[in-house]
């Protein structure tokens, strides 16, 4: 829960005052609350000294613990990574900053200027496989 949820919940506004109030409350809650059972984790890795042709891309996720999931990228930056998780595991969030002034521009900015993996990374065997643009 988040602390604006927290606010709602016990009936109070979403100001800062509201929320100095309230942080007491809200830490107890989050100190107690219980753990989430089914979290599925996710990173981006950029390992140019583990590359092996066809097999582990320079630039790709990892989705999930304990398995060979690595979906290959071929213009994703740690910012942009940043960009990617905001949007697809926290909506609201994304929402707020597309919002905001001049925000939208700067996300497209990082998108169109992502540096591309050098053609030494990317080779015949590369692709085989279908990756992140």
């Amino acid at each position: 829960m988040s602390i604006s949820e927290y606010l709602a919940a016990i009936g109070s506004e979403d100001t800062p005052k509201e929320r100095k109030r309230a942080a007491k409350g809200y830490a107890s809650l989050i100190d107690t609350a219980s753990e989430r059972r089914h979290v599925t984790p996710i990173r981006f890795d950029f390992d140019p000294d583990g590359y092996r042709p066809g097999v582990h891309p320079v630039a790709h996720l990892h989705i999930g613990l304990e398995n060979s999931v690595r979906i290959s990228s071929n213009k994703m930056s740690p910012v942009s990574f940043v960009l990617f998780v905001m949007r697809h595991m926290y909506p609201d969030s994304w929402k707020r900053l597309l919002e905001r002034r001049c925000c939208s521009q700067y996300v497209s900015l990082i998108r169109d200027q992502a540096t591309r993996i050098e053609a030494e990374h990317r080779t015949a065997l590369d692709r085989h496989e279908l990756y992140l643009a």
